[in-house]
This record gives structure tokens, sequence and C-alpha cells, in this order.
């Protein structure tokens, strides 16, 4: 088992659907398997409250208002209450090999990188045929030539950076909501404030889900997500600076 003691995984979690569920509890189970970490796993709602996770393993729910999945108050939340000197976002449904877990915190440690997009990209949707691969922590045997390539420019799904770094550039943006450009403003704003990213090798698998009302895009929150996302992309550093100090969760 490799030590990651000094690595929090936050996982944002909605149970909307049973895959999404199954697909928490393998990704957990992955982790846990293989690293000796902390993982906090928010829930919006308590559908979980009576699950029994390993001491390393802590759950908290957040209220749920049933107008659309709050991930990026969510990771906020959680960002609050860890106490390691990095932190990783990691999405319910995806997964690395070991290795790219592993490159990704040395670079954090080593100062080489702020913030580390862990693969080169390269995003997989992983068919549910391959369930029983996850089940036992094994990514080899998947067929990667019968998967759909999601996207080739993803940069969401996971990503690690330093704790005191990511307070600096303002979190994550909690004026986006459901799914939606969430990822690409908070790459792109780390990017202007001028730290460290960094990608590696390697691909992102993302494990297939059904998608329910706010998890589709184009979902009633698409347009305001997409204006917030502009709005920052035409800012200049000074304007972003002096946008972030009215942003509530910092204070």
């Amino acid at each position: 088992m490799k030590i990651l003691d000094n690595v929090t995984f936050t996982i944002p979690f909605k149970n909307d659907s049973i895959d999404r569920l199954t697909n928490l509890y393998l990704v957990v189970d992955y982790l846990s398997n293989y690293f000796d970490t902390n993982i906090y796993i928010g829930e919006e709602g308590n559908t979980l409250i009576n699950k029994q996770f390993k001491n390393s393993i802590l759950y908290f729910d957040f209220f749920d208002d049933n107008k659309g999945f709050n991930k990026c108050k969510i990771l906020n939340e959680l960002s609050k209450r860890c106490t390691t000197d990095i932190i990783c976002s990691c999405d319910a449904d995806c997964f690395l090999t070991l290795d790219q877990y592993v490159k990704s915190v040395e670079l954090i440690m080593d100062n080489h990188a702020d913030l580390v997009i862990p693969f080169d990209g390269t995003c997989y949707n992983i068919d549910r045929c391959y369930i029983e691969s996850f089940k036992n922590y094994d990514l080899s045997c998947i067929n990667l030539n019968k998967c759909s390539l999601r996207r080739k420019n993803t940069i969401g799904g996971i990503n690690f950076y330093d704790r005191k770094k990511f307070i600096e550039w303002g979190m994550w943006n909690e004026n986006f909501r459901a799914w939606g450009a969430e990822d690409d403003e908070f790459i792109h704003r780390v990017n202007k404030l001028n730290y460290k990213i960094i990608n590696i090798d390697g691909y992102l698998y993302h494990l297939n889900h059904i998608r329910t009302e706010f998890g589709r895009p184009k979902n009633i929150y698409y347009s305001n997500n997409m204006r917030e996302f502009n709005k920052i992309q035409n800012m200049v550093y000074e304007d972003l600076i002096l946008y972030m100090k009215d942003w509530l969760w910092l204070k």
C-alpha cells in the first residue's frame, strides 16, 4: 500500500442513480485499497448516512435544495475541513492508473506544480461491462479501442492542488451550479493568476452512468454557468482579483 497521508481526496456526490452510487463505491474502494490516505465524501442529501466506511474515510452530508447539484460548494466545504497539504478533487466516476496518482502528488510536494491535471487531456468513457474489472482494481484489461473518446482536451474529473495555493486563487467558484464549465473556469482562473499547472502522461478513465436532469448538457443552469465562465475569461488579472474579493465563500 502506497502512503499518501499528506493528501485528502474530496469527492462530491449526489445520489441521482444506481449507476452513480455504484461508481462512488468503486472509486472509494479503489483508492482505499491502494493508498494509505484520507478520503472525504460530501453528499448533497443524506442517503449514505448509515453507510459504514473505513476510519480514513469521512462522510459529510449537505443540504439538498433540489435545484441542481452544487458541486463547487461541496468541494469548498470539504476543503475547509482538510488539514493535509495536498487536496485532490475527484469526481465519483473517475479513475487513474496508480502511477498517475503518485506522480501528481510528487510534483506538488517537490514544488514543481501548484496544480496537476493528472493525465494528458484524453478521457475515455468506460462501458459498464467493465464493472468487474474495477471491482478487482484492475484497469489493464480494459480495451480502450472499444471505448468512446469523451474529448481530447479534458481538464476536469480529477485535479491535485496545493491546499494553501488553492485558497489563494479563490477555491472553486460557487456561482456555478449543476453541470457545465466549472472545471474550465477553475483551470482558466488558476492559469490567469499565474500559478503553475502541469499535465502528466496518461488517460482519465470515466465510468459511464445514466444522466439525470441536472447532469445533462444544456440543463437549466448551463447558460448562467457559461456567462460566468465568459465573464472571467474576459477579465484581466487586476479585475479578477477585485472580483474575487466579493466571493462570500472566501470570507
